[in-house]
């Protein structure tokens, strides 16, 4: 991995000294680039978590939607329906 970190921060510098920076501001501009690298990262495997726990939710609601028609098809009651007719008949 200590090699790739090489390749990237060769990268990096190369891209830099590409845009004009040189001397100080070149080493000021590595330092600025190279420390906001980690949030960066955080922030892409938050928002990739985000998207597919937000798939996953999706899929389980559809597989569960799914699952209540196939009930009601067989003629099963749902959990309200069976909570419903209880409190009638217990008069509650």
């Amino acid at each position: 991995m200590v090699n790739t970190e090489a390749e990237f921060a060769e990268q990096l510098m190369i891209d830099l000294i590409t845009q004009g920076y040189s001397g100080n501001d070149l080493h000021v501009q590595f330092r600025k680039e190279v420390s906001q690298i980690r949030p960066a990262i955080k922030a892409m495997f938050a928002d990739t978590k985000k998207a597919v726990v937000g798939e996953a939710s999706e899929k389980l609601l559809a597989a569960l939607e799914e699952g209540e028609q196939s009930a009601k098809e067989k003629g099963w009651m749902s959990a309200d329906e069976v909570e419903e007719r209880v409190i009638n008949v217990i008069g509650y």
